[in-house]
């Protein structure tokens, strides 16, 4: 799917983990050139107990990969933004359903 956030957006803390999903992993292409730190917007990943968080400022053309359910959130984009912060997320997803959620037999 495709996201634009604009100054004032942000993403709140989740995992991306959805029942009957299948879902993996989670990726974020970037597709805004020459974003700056202090736009905001950043990739922050949550840590576990024990763990430092990591944020990572979005960069042009630059794949991340993370487990489900890694906890992440993007930061506010600030009003300094020269530009809206535009990506490509998704999720890869197992193959096969969930036990117990595979479709009904066709009567």
């Amino acid at each position: 799917q495709a996201t634009a956030y604009s100054p004032g957006d942000f993403l709140t803390e989740h995992t991306d983990d959805v029942d009957g999903k299948g879902r993996v992993a989670a990726y974020v292409i970037g597709l805004t050139p020459q974003w700056r730190l202090e736009w905001g917007g950043l990739l922050v990943l949550h840590p576990q107990a024990g763990e430092a968080a990591r944020a990572m400022v979005p960069e042009f053309n630059r794949l991340n990969i993370m487990r489900v359910p890694q906890s992440h959130s993007v930061s506010e984009v600030t009003r300094a933004a020269a530009y809206r912060r535009y990506s490509i997320t998704g999720w890869l997803r197992r193959q096969s359903p969930e036990p117990g959620l595979e479709r009904p037999e066709q009567q």
